[in-house]
């Protein structure tokens, strides 16, 4: 999927390895055999390895699909079950969010010059 990313770009990579496990990852790019593209939350993971990261911007945009048997009659606990999935990937309506005034007076702490509201 990152290829593709980049393929888009116009960028064609130069494949080394390929694998399927984000722990080769790491072992390769700390060995020094190349670098490779992942996701922030694996790259928090990598911090002990002492690696370098830079964000990809604009990011790549990932499109989740629901597969199952092809021809596969659904019970239906299995169609409220996929009707879920689908349903959690919707986007949620745009609503304002609610604003609610401040209230009370300002005070000063006595431990700074900061103001607060009680």
């Amino acid at each position: 999927m990152n290829f593709n990313a980049l393929r888009f770009a116009g960028i064609e990579p130069d494949i080394l390895v390929e694998y399927d496990s984000s722990g080769y990852e790491v072992g390769f790019v700390s060995a020094g055999l190349g670098v490779s593209i992942t996701n922030e939350i694996i790259a928090r993971e990598y911090a002990a390895f002492e690696l370098q990261a830079k964000p990809v911007e604009p990011s790549a945009l990932y499109h989740y699909v629901a597969v199952w048997q092809r021809g596969r009659v659904f019970s239906n606990a299995l169609e409220a079950s996929l009707e879920a999935i689908l349903s959690a990937f919707r986007p949620l309506p745009q609503v304002e969010p609610n604003v609610l005034p401040i209230k009370g007076t300002l005070r000063r702490s006595r431990s700074s010059s900061s103001t607060y509201p009680d």
